[in-house]
């Protein structure tokens, strides 16, 4: 196309693109005892976000100091998951004369 003496008028047509699908979220909530309890999950070997997660395998780690830490595996399908983690108290040292 060439413009030479004057203003020019193209008609251009849009076409919308198919908007990528995204994945189902569901929310993973972890209820450790005690309370203060540090959570940290990820799923294929690496870190993923707390809260929200798509279907698969995960595994949830439970520490607390003084506290045996824990590991769960946790499937989730088609729905939010709950897991409820209790840690058991490591034996306080014992004091030697």
């Amino acid at each position: 196309m060439r413009i030479a003496d004057g203003d020019v008028t193209v008609p251009v047509t849009l076409v919308k693109l198919p908007e990528p699908e995204r994945p189902t979220l569901y929310r993973l909530t972890v209820r450790a005892d005690p309370p203060t309890a540090a959570c940290a999950w990820w799923a294929s070997g690496r870190p993923t976000s707390r809260g929200y997660t798509g279907a698969g395998q995960l595994c949830v780690e439970v520490s607390q100091s003084g506290y045996e830490s824990k590991q769960v595996s946790v499937r989730i399908v088609d729905g939010d998951v709950t897991v409820p983690v209790a840690l058991v108290k490591l034996p306080e040292p014992s004091l030697y004369r």
